[in-house]
């Protein structure tokens, strides 16, 4: 197992009486009373029938024996180190790639001689400017396998890294018209060309977003706070639910509000929510222009004394189930979280809503992407709605069913993810973040200390906006 845990889960396949196939784990034989660890011995790197995890490329991304490091994009240099204990860097062919906001604008090619546990700096070429940029230039080093050797096929990425070039500035927005804002005894409209956005005055929940006839909130279940995750194994192990367990009761509550501000002459909707246990206060202020695009500011106030940490701080709404096309800038290509991200890189990558899912044996929080600029969320005419970041990356959830189906309360159930359908729903999180995964051990440790959400407040903004002809 890496000197982690065990190799491979031990998992049983078994099938449903229509053909779905499932693995079983401690608990699935035997009648009532038979011992068994439960989930316990699903703890391996890969799954039953040897597939990789997200944690498997995690681990070979930590492990890898070719570091580069001290990248410096004014001088064009980086060192790279041989961590091996007896193989010189010589048999390995080296290329770095630039991209700039996704999209490739140069590869080159270089080798290098160097003994184990030694040193050598690279000169490299055309590199773009280092200033601050509305372009995100992004370098990524890869060294890769040349000859043929026993299961390692040549061109096989044995190493990779990837930097920063520069520090990406988002570009001052044009000043654009604020929307119309009317009012009624229950709504509150904000409106201009092809579209409208209703607040509902008893909820402060925006309830409906409308571009040219076509409605992007599905059921009204506009954005609303959500502090709560569905339980990975590792959150039982440390008694994530008891601990924390109140952040889950306010997350399935619709939000107190506290007060409504209307301003008129910037076309801003604020709203305050008040949760008293634990104590928080979330400001959301929508700020309406009139070509459809939305500002959503979120800022939270949180009484952290008696509740160590958040599990997550974000908004919750329903999209469209046809809106199934996502394309994003930000970690990928497989899940990602604060405390294990180091294998995914900064790209732009596009998939189908459903491949987002990971289908861990037990059904469980999956799927999560990381320092996330934008994401789109389109159907097959290329009609949706684009998140975009503005203070920071925001990080997302997106799936076909709800955190309450992979949640199965105060123990861990006997669920697979056969017993978990799709609700023809399409959940989507656009959060501040979550707490980390942890996993130093699985029966008490909690995520180290910079990876959970102890501050006393946040924010974080982004921008809902129309988009069309996206193919």
């Amino acid at each position: 197992g890496g000197c982690i845990w065990d190799w491979v889960d031990q998992g049983m396949l078994e099938h449903t009486k229509d053909g779905k196939k499932y693995w079983t784990y401690g608990g699935d034989y035997g009648g009532a009373g038979t011992p068994s660890d439960g989930i316990f011995c699903i703890n391996g790197l890969v799954y039953p029938d040897r597939s990789v995890k997200p944690a498997t490329e995690e681990m070979r991304k930590v492990y890898q024996n070719v570091r580069f490091v001290n990248f410096d994009p004014i001088k064009a240099t980086v060192d790279v180190y041989n961590d091996f204990a007896f193989t010189n860097l010589n048999k390995y062919d080296f290329t770095y790639t630039i991209k700039g906001n996704g999209e490739k604008i140069y590869e080159g090619l270089f080798s290098v001689d160097v003994e184990p546990y030694q040193t050598k700096t690279v000169m490299l070429k055309n590199l773009p400017s280092s200033a601050p940029s509305s372009v995100d230039y992004q370098i990524v080093f890869e060294a890769k396998n040349r000859d043929t050797v026993p299961f390692i096929p040549v061109g096989y990425v044995i190493a990779h890294d990837q930097m920063a070039i520069n520090t990406y500035q988002k570009e001052k927005a044009a000043f654009i018209t604020p929307a119309k804002i009317t009012e009624d005894a229950n709504l509150i409209m904000a409106s201009g060309k092809d579209f409208s956005v209703i607040v509902d005055k008893a909820s402060g929940l925006l309830v409906s977003y409308e571009y040219k006839g076509k409605e992007y909130i599905l059921s009204q279940y506009g954005p609303r706070p959500s502090f709560w995750r569905a339980p990975t194994d590792n959150d039982f192990g440390f008694k994530n639910f008891s601990v924390l367990k109140e952040w889950k009761k306010i997350s399935e509550q619709l939000p107190v509000v506290k007060g409504i501000n209307i301003d008129e002459s910037n076309g801003t909707i604020s709203c305050v929510y008040a949760y008293s246990k634990p104590f928080v206060e979330w400001k959301i202020t929508y700020k309406v222009f009139d070509n459809g695009a939305v500002k959503v500011d979120n800022d939270i106030v949180t009484g952290n004394a008696d509740f160590p940490f958040i599990p997550r701080v974000g908004l919750r709404m329903q999209l469209p189930v046809e809106f199934s096309q996502l394309t994003y800038y930000g970690r990928g290509p497989w899940e990602n979280y604060s405390d294990r991200k180091t294998s995914c890189f900064i790209d732009k990558y596009s998939c189908k809503v459903s491949d987002l899912y990971e289908d861990y044996i037990r059904p469980q929080e999956n799927g999560y992407r990381t320092d996330v600029r934008f994401a789109e969320f389109t159907n097959d005419s290329g009609q949706g709605v684009r998140f975009e970041a503005v203070n920071m990356p925001f990080c997302f959830n997106a799936r076909y069913n709800a955190d309450e189906d992979m949640d199965p309360g105060l123990t861990k159930k006997q669920q697979h993810p056969v017993d978990v359908d799709s609700r023809g729903e399409l959940y989507v999180n656009i959060d501040y973040g979550q707490k980390g995964l942890g996993g130093n051990n699985s029966w008490g440790a909690q995520p180290l200390e910079k990876y959970r959400l102890k501050d006393k407040t946040y924010e974080y903004l982004y921008v809902i906006r129309p988009v069309e002809n996206r193919k």
